[in-house]
């Protein structure tokens, strides 16, 4: 059975006969070391290893007893030897891995390729391994193969914490940025974004931020570029996160930078990635390009979610909010602390006439549009106390970004003429 599944792989072109066989065997150095992690207690490494094992090759062998045995397990309880026990065990699989990186490949399989390399890197951080991920994110770079050159980045930065602490890798980083959009993640968190820096950036300066999140096309990289083609000669920072809770269902080819494990894991909690994530980007990009704390932030569409979470959520964090034919599911309402004294941020919401998900979301009668959803925005801000709230329907627009009208909004709040 075993071999008619490598078999019909094989036929339909996803692997070579090398990489099938090099899975198989990572497949069961991982499944060794989660049998390892049963014996010593060490249940939630055991388990994350059995779903890696599983990922590579579902008929592992001894995969499903080490399962059985985690399962059985009441909690983590790792030995006090486990450290060592770990860094044995990595370096056997950081090996597979290894070699199946340098399999000979076509550049439109690259991302596949790096994250092996990712992987053998995460099970042990060795210098030698660290350089060859380092020089794969130029390479990546230089190829214009953007998310796969941020990814390559994060795994480095996360390899390496004390050279990350001292600034080993922010030359890495600052070549990335040179690309008119650069993909940046943080350390901690999963979520990755586009940025894009305005042009003049200089390394010391303070610069406002614009995050803008997409709708239910997932099309972020369209998004950052959109609004930084629009900027101009504005000095502000554009971040296109790529979040979850814009879209309806979590379609992995709409989700490159993200493994298939990622998307089920958020799925039923989505703004409990989007939110930490978001806001691990943004101190990333504080800390490195010199990002303001208050940020401005619009959401076209599904991503008016992330748009009015933010400014409910967090009214002290934001500059301004302008929310695109924006949806409003009520996120950051629950416990949400209120506009303040101030009467919360500047907030100016843009809907179009000509919407055609305006009154009924694709025209059903039991699914509320664009305008009755703002309605019930206005109501939540109306009643947390946010005062300095305007509400435009553009003549003749559609379902539209409002790009033009968000910069414009901006430039209000700045002060600009």
């Amino acid at each position: 059975m075993r071999t008619a599944l490598l078999l019909l792989a094989l036929l339909a072109g996803d692997v070579s006969d090398a990489e099938a066989k090099l899975q198989q065997d990572a497949a069961a150095a991982v499944a060794a070391y989660a049998s390892e992690c049963a014996k010593s207690g060490a249940k939630a490494d055991g388990l994350a290893a059995v779903a890696e094992a599983r990922a590579l090759d579902h008929l592992c062998a001894g995969l499903k007893p080490a399962e059985d045995a985690l399962a059985a397990l009441p909690a983590d309880a790792p030995a006090a030897d486990w450290p060592k026990k770990k860094a044995e065990s990595g370096k056997a699989v950081a090996k597979v891995y290894d070699r199946l990186a340098g399999i000979k490949h076509d550049d439109k399989d690259g991302a596949r390729f790096d994250e092996y390399a990712l992987r053998a890197l995460r099970w042990d951080p060795s210098d030698f391994r660290v350089k060859r991920a380092a020089s794969a994110a130029d390479a990546a770079s230089g190829g214009n193969r953007i998310i796969e050159a941020g990814l390559l980045v994060r795994g480095v930065l996360r390899a390496d914490p004390a050279g990350t602490a001292k600034g080993k890798y922010d030359g890495l980083v600052e070549r990335l940025a040179q690309k008119d959009l650069f993909v940046l993640g943080s350390v901690e968190q999963d979520l990755v974004a586009y940025v894009s820096l305005p042009k003049g950036w200089k390394k010391g300066g303070k610069y406002p931020i614009l995050v803008a999140v997409d709708g239910a096309g997932c099309g972020f990289e369209g998004c950052g570029r959109g609004f930084a083609a629009a900027r101009g000669s504005r000095p502000l920072i554009v971040v296109s996160p790529m979040t979850f809770t814009n879209t309806n269902t979590l379609d992995a080819a709409k989700y490159p930078a993200y493994p298939k494990e990622t998307l089920q894991k958020w799925d039923g909690n989505r703004i409990e990635f989007d939110g930490p994530g978001v806001e691990g980007v943004l101190a990333e990009v504080r800390k490195r390009f010199g990002g303001e704390e208050k940020i401005f932030v619009t959401g076209f569409s599904g991503g008016g979610n992330y748009c009015y979470y933010k400014l409910l959520h967090d009214p002290e964090g934001v500059r301004g909010a302008a929310p695109a034919c924006a949806n409003f599911a009520g996120y950051g309402v629950q416990g949400a602390p209120g506009a303040g004294p101030s009467g919360g941020p500047p907030v100016h919401i843009f809907t179009g006439e000509k919407d055609e998900h305006r009154d009924f979301t694709f025209g059903k009668k039991d699914s509320p549009g664009i305008e009755p959803q703002t309605d019930n925005a206005v109501a939540a801000l109306k009643q947390l106390g946010y005062t300095k709230v305007d509400r435009t329907m553009i003549p003749g627009v559609g379902h539209n970004s409002c790009t033009a009208q968000v910069w414009k909004f901006i430039d209000g709040v700045m002060g600009v003429k």
